[in-house]
């Protein structure tokens, strides 16, 4: 099962990715990325980090699937961030052929 320690980990995760800016993403990719944040309109999100660190302190161990949802839709939601750098070279080819070229934004 899942360590008190691996509770806290996920929840620093979760805080990252809730800073995160969206803006200049692209489309689709920043309303997938928000509805996947714990203040999200999905009912599939990964969980709020108070609620990971207050089971961490009461050494409470969530079942196994919501565990593996969570790393799942987090490491989705790292995947949207790395994809939507604008130094990615996959987002520079997308930018490109759109007639956005880098340095001119």
């Amino acid at each position: 099962m899942t360590s008190p320690l691996d509770l806290q980990r996920l929840a620093v995760r979760i805080e990252t990715l809730m800073q995160v800016r969206t803006h200049g993403w692209i489309g689709g990719d920043d309303l997938e990325f928000k509805n996947l944040l714990p203040t999200g309109r999905d009912r599939r999100k990964v969980p709020d980090p108070k609620v990971l660190r207050e089971m961490a302190l009461n050494q409470e161990s969530p079942s196994t699937s919501d565990w593996r949802l969570w790393l799942t839709m987090a490491n989705r939601m790292e995947g949207l961030v790395h994809q939507n750098d604008p130094r990615n070279p996959r987002r520079v080819i997308h930018d490109v052929m759109r007639g956005k070229y880098p340095g001119m934004r």
